[in-house]
């Protein structure tokens, strides 16, 4: 069962040291990156995604501050362990997290997305290699003052 828990003392060390495989490594900041930066933005709240009692993942949201907006939350930091991409729990994570910010008053949502051409960054180093990956519709989101459905994937 998929789980969020807080960051701490005692799960720190192994969520930072999940990594990414090299042609997924641009696309979000180390994990490591995201824990200190939380230690200094008080505000950003960091969350282990755990697969029962194994850490597979990290993602980190906060509300807006720049102005203010208790309403207005980020999504800005999601990964997940190689070996655990494309069965699911990516998607079941996020539904969490959207159903923690919802909690904290949250009413709209923005992505943290990288500017990076991502399909590219998707193909398979290898001849017959096979990709798989879960899609599922995410939050509506604004672009250039339209609301438009957003797609996650894992």
């Amino acid at each position: 069962m998929i789980q969020l828990r807080d960051l701490s003392r005692d799960n720190w060390r192994a969520c930072a040291s999940l990594l990414l495989p090299g042609h997924q490594e641009k696309m979000v900041a180390p994990n490591v990156w995201s824990i200190a930066e939380a230690g200094f933005e008080p505000h950003h709240r960091p969350r282990v995604i755990c697969l029962d009692e194994t850490i597979i993942g990290f993602l980190m949201y906060c509300p807006e501050t720049d102005p203010p907006d208790p309403t207005l939350f980020w999504l800005f930091r999601f990964m997940l362990a190689p070996g655990y991409q494309g069965k699911g729990h990516g998607a079941e994570a996020v539904r969490l997290a959207l159903e923690e910010m919802k909690a904290a008053g949250a009413t709209r949502l923005k992505l943290g997305v990288t500017q990076q051409k991502v399909r590219k960054r998707w193909t398979c180093e290898h001849t017959h290699e096979m990709w798989a990956g879960d899609f599922e519709y995410g939050p509506y989101v604004l672009v250039e003052g339209q609301s438009r459905q957003s797609y996650l994937s894992a």
